[in-house]
């Protein structure tokens, strides 16, 4: 007798056959065929990702450069690590072109799709790569959780160079934060919104970013918990942001050109 799909099993679906394993898929849906969950992808117009079975280079995450840096940035931010060997990140796909560099730097594969939140569906950009020996190493260097939201690593930790550490905030600011321009004004605002366990490491970016400009520390501190209980960090000082942009473009940073654009040097 057919059985007809029920919406957990189509979500489970929205949210996983993308990039997931084989084995894994078929744990999460142990009534369906290989056959069937396939069948039922097509209906919904999903397609399978192969990424996992090409060789990637995530130690290109760990050389120590300032592309890696900026990267793992945007990772921390964006990007989930599921027991501490494979990488995801997913973007709506309006980004694609920005999570495709990061596909190359990693040499593996994108694939847009399309996700399921909150009963809407979005079309998506996602890479996602395994990696037992590297993803590991990456982890224990940055302090890096699975639930890096509730959990996140300690910044003032860190023991890399000033340039390093800035090209890591840069790439959390493409990922996490926002630059706009101010109504009738050429002033730019950067902020930054995250989950409130992160307060501690918003002020260590708030102060990292001004001893690189050479500016004094504000007092009180721009880092606060907003009204709605999130961590938030907001620099209004337009040498500041405009010095931030020089940095991303003397060191060729991969920035996300849609949010750095709006200023103009």
């Amino acid at each position: 007798m057919r059985k007809f799909w029920t919406k957990k099993e189509d979500d489970i679906l929205y949210n996983n056959y993308y990039d997931l394993p084989l084995e894994q898929l078929q744990e999460l849906l142990p009534n369906r065929t290989w056959t069937a969950i396939k069948l039922r992808a097509r209906k919904l117009d999903l397609y399978r990702s192969f990424s996992h079975r090409r060789s990637s280079n995530v130690k290109n995450l760990i050389s120590g450069s300032l592309i890696g840096f900026y990267w793992v940035g945007f990772i921390l931010a964006d990007g989930y690590i599921q027991d501490n060997n494979r990488l995801y990140v997913t973007l709506s796909s309006k980004d694609k072109d920005h999570l495709n560099k990061l596909a190359l730097f990693l040499n593996i594969n994108l694939r847009t799709g399309r996700a399921k939140v909150n009963d809407k569906i979005f079309d998506t950009a996602t890479i996602s790569c395994k990696d037992v020996d590297n993803i590991p190493v990456l982890c224990n260097i940055f302090n890096i959780d699975s639930n890096k939201s509730e959990n996140p690593p300690d910044f003032n930790s860190y023991v890399f160079t000033e340039e390093q550490l800035l090209a890591l905030i840069i790439g959390f600011i493409d990922g996490d934060g926002s630059i706009t321009k101010m109504h009738k004004r050429k002033d730019f605002n950067l902020r930054i919104k995250c989950h409130s366990s992160w307060v501690d490491n918003l002020y260590f970016i708030e102060q990292t970013i001004y001893n690189y400009c050479k500016l004094p520390n504000k007092q009180p501190s721009l880092t606060k918990i907003n009204n709605q209980g999130y961590a938030s960090l907001c620099i209004s000082n337009n040498e500041i942001i405009k010095k931030l942009k020089i940095f991303t473009i003397e060191k060729s940073l991969p920035i996300l050109e849609r949010k750095w654009d709006k200023i103009i040097l």
